[in-house]
């Protein structure tokens, strides 16, 4: 493996104590993550080159395991079709969260793109505590908690 895998695992292995199951929700984010999207329906969105698999094992892990109500999408096509459907402002989208996953890789059109459909599907209504922007690098793999977007 290459330095850049290297890396990586340097930082997962620096934030797995952070993520067992003992660890305690302050020092958590999976866990936060999980408090601040529990009952709701969630959108996961991310850029289709480095985290769209990513988006799509999360999708199917928290459809089976846990039982809840995901979808997965990725730029640009979330952006020509399913951006629709956030025209509506109303009750559904109250009860959904929308969980932007985000690559310091992601070229600056993907970025934008993922930042403004966070933005629109708050506005209207999207929970905003997770239409999260969550980095995902080697450098920060899961040790910044999710920030509003």
């Amino acid at each position: 493996p290459g330095a850049s895998w290297a890396e990586a695992a340097s930082a997962l292995r620096a934030q797995n104590a952070t993520l067992v199951p003992g660890s305690r929700e302050p020092a958590n984010p999976a866990k936060r993550l999980a408090r601040a999207v529990h009952g709701r329906a969630l959108c996961i969105y991310a850029g289709s080159e480095t985290l769209g698999p990513v988006a799509a094992r999360w999708r199917t892990q928290l459809n089976e395991n846990a039982k809840l109500l995901a979808h997965s999408a990725l730029v640009p096509e979330l952006n020509h079709n399913e951006i629709v459907g956030w025209e509506r402002a109303g009750a559904r989208h109250r009860e959904t969260s929308v969980l932007v996953l985000r690559d310091a890789e992601d070229a600056s059109g993907v970025a934008r793109r993922l930042a403004l459909t966070a933005e629109y599907a708050r506005r209207q209504g999207a929970d905003a505590r997770a239409a999260a922007m969550m980095t995902m690098s080697a450098q920060s793999a899961m040790s910044e908690p999710p920030a509003t977007a």
